[in-house]
């Protein structure tokens, strides 16, 4: 099967936009493909579907998860976004955490090796419209 008929697969279903391929090694598939869409319709394309959801803030209702180093996903009150921070400058990174951190270097002397998590998440808070 291909990637499109996949995407075509995932925009047909309609369960929290979110599908789970399973193929098999005689139709030289990848196994355990998982597609999903955020909700800017960019399609993000991962093969291990155990990525499990973080709450990080509970009282919001607010799941996060890290899809690849510079790779998260954020779902908050029906809003689901990827956040590649590969996308982003150092300058609108920065406008992004100031609401929450003085700089970029404070944040990552208080957060060490979950920094880029918590950069994606202000990232989020800032573009999901929530706050």
């Amino acid at each position: 099967m291909k990637v499109k008929d996949l995407i075509r697969k995932l925009e047909q279903t309609g369960l929290n936009n979110e599908v789970r391929f399973l193929g098999n090694k005689e139709d030289n598939c990848i196994e355990n493909l998982y597609l999903s869409f955020d909700d800017v319709g960019d399609v993000l394309i991962y093969k291990d579907m155990d990525i499990k959801w973080t709450c990080t803030d509970i009282d919001n209702g607010q799941y996060g998860r890290q899809l690849g180093k510079n790779v998260f996903e954020f779902k908050e009150k029906g809003i689901q976004m990827a956040i590649n921070l590969c996308n982003y400058t150092n300058k609108e990174i920065k406008n992004h955490i100031t609401a929450y951190y003085s700089t970029i270097k404070e944040l990552k002397k208080l957060s060490k090796k979950s920094s880029n998590w918590i950069i994606a998440e202000c990232i989020f808070e800032q573009e999901s419209g929530l706050y």
